[in-house]
């Protein structure tokens, strides 16, 4: 059957609407970096049989955070920039509904704070609806440089610091989402895992003390099951138990939105990246993309 056909049949029938056709296609052309009008074009028409999957809620629980009753369709879609990226023109606000920008990485000295970050900050208010900050975790700096580097109080500490700049900068213009700890840290010396883990628990109850403001935990799906898994159990990461009541900002390069990622038990996902080679209008280049499991509403509350 064509797939035009196809779409006629199921708005015939009630199972699908024009709304929803829309939301496909509005879905695959802010994917694609292509003009957002919401009107099917033939590739958004090939895929036509999706439609119905991806308009499905993943469960049928509701006010939940992650909403794990949002339809995939309606995801919205943000960045994450450092100073890799640079903002040279108009940003597609259906790309940057938020934006996370890297603050710092490891605990002091030349590279520890990003250069770009108040430049970011700067040009992203003007098209997203809430910003927020990462940190970049370094533990294995302390075998490098000596014990008082790599420590989670200091790396708190160093955040912390940017934190308050970049609050001062936005004097509440754009509100900010939960801090992030992007652990990845691979380098030679980097903790055991269940030393990273404690590390991590560790970093995450300092900068509450420090900013006030529960933390977000971002990393790859393969990294849970290896450098955090301090069990090495093969159906519940060792991690989840200690660190699962943090929101988890997700990276798994597996599938593309509509389709979800592979899932963490024990730990759903808010934010999910899913790639890091993105196209973004305004930024040349690449640019890491994500979706998040949050109305615009729920985005906003999860900010201050």
């Amino acid at each position: 059957m064509k797939d035009t056909v196809w779409i006629q049949k199921q708005l015939d029938t009630g199972k699908l609407t024009v709304e929803d056709v829309a939301l496909l296609a509005r879905a695959f052309q802010t994917q694609n970096a292509l003009s957002v009008d919401g009107k099917p074009g033939a590739i958004t028409l090939g895929r036509a049989r999706e439609i119905l999957d991806c308009l499905q809620p993943e469960q049928p629980e509701s006010g939940t955070s992650p909403n794990l009753s949002m339809p995939p369709a309606k995801w919205p879609h943000g960045i994450d920039v450092s100073h890799h990226q640079t903002i040279t023109g108009d940003l597609d606000g259906e790309q940057v509904v938020y934006a996370i920008v890297k603050a710092t990485e490891g605990t002091s000295g030349s590279g520890s704070q990003d250069t770009k970050m108040i430049e970011h900050l700067g040009k992203l208010r003007e098209k997203s609806r809430v910003l927020g900050l990462y940190h970049f975790a370094r533990p294995s700096s302390a075998v490098g440089f000596g014990s008082e580097f790599g420590q989670p109080l200091g790396e708190a500490e160093n955040f912390a610091r940017r934190w308050e700049d970049a609050t001062e900068f936005l004097n509440g213009s754009v509100p900010l989402l939960p801090p992030v700890l992007d652990i990845e840290d691979v380098r030679k010396g980097v903790p055991e895992p269940a030393k990273l883990v404690d590390w991590c628990a560790e970093w995450c109850d300092h900068c509450e003390g420090l900013i006030g403001r529960e933390p977000m935990i971002y990393t790859y799906f393969s990294y849970i099951w290896q450098q955090l898994n301090s069990t090495g159990s093969k159906t519940l990461p060792g991690c989840v138990p200690v660190l699962g009541g943090y929101h988890l900002w997700l990276a798994d390069y597996r599938a593309v939105p509509p389709r979800a990622p592979r899932g963490i038990p024990g730990w759903d996902w808010l934010i999910w990246q899913w790639t890091g080679e993105g196209s973004v209008r305004g930024i040349p280049g690449h640019c890491d993309r994500n979706v998040m499991r949050a109305t615009v509403d729920e985005l906003t509350a999860l900010a201050l």
